[in-house]
């Protein structure tokens, strides 16, 4: 007899990093390589979060291919991210701007002294080809 699982699936800063990814790269790379490649996380973890945004609903395959549910991670995006993935103060640490210290929001917006973790995962785990014009940076500042 076949028992039902308990265990409820819970989205990871990794999954809304690779749904922005998913995003930004709009119609190409939307294979698991690719997708490994353009976010710098590994294949396993790239089908992880997949499945895991597919159970969330942020996200449908279309022909094995994901495809975004605009509406659904939209209102994620501006609603419930910042419950979800709430912002941790930290201290000024060396590294890449991240949040409204990144452009293009350095320019609109004046900071307000105070410091938060960003997003994961870590600026060392982004490829250096992807870390200008990051979603995550815009992302961080929403939170």
């Amino acid at each position: 007899m076949s028992r039902l699982s308990s265990r409820q699936p819970v989205l990871k800063p990794q999954d809304l990093y690779l749904l922005l990814v998913l995003a930004a790269c709009r119609d190409r790379g939307t294979t698991y390589p690719e997708l490994a490649e353009f976010s710098g996380l590994s294949m396993s973890e790239v089908h992880a979060a997949l499945k895991r945004a597919e159970t969330a609903r942020l996200l449908h395959f279309d022909a094995k291919r994901p495809r975004i549910i605009h509406d659904a991670f939209k209102e994620f995006l501006f609603h419930g991210a910042k419950y979800v993935f709430p912002p941790l103060r930290g201290g000024m640490v060396a590294g890449i701007p991240t949040a409204h210290a990144a452009e293009p929001l350095s320019a609109l917006i004046m900071p307000s002294g105070a410091l938060y973790e960003p997003l994961r995962p870590s600026h060392s785990e982004i490829p250096r080809d992807y870390r200008s014009g990051n979603p995550r940076d815009i992302t961080d500042a929403v939170r």
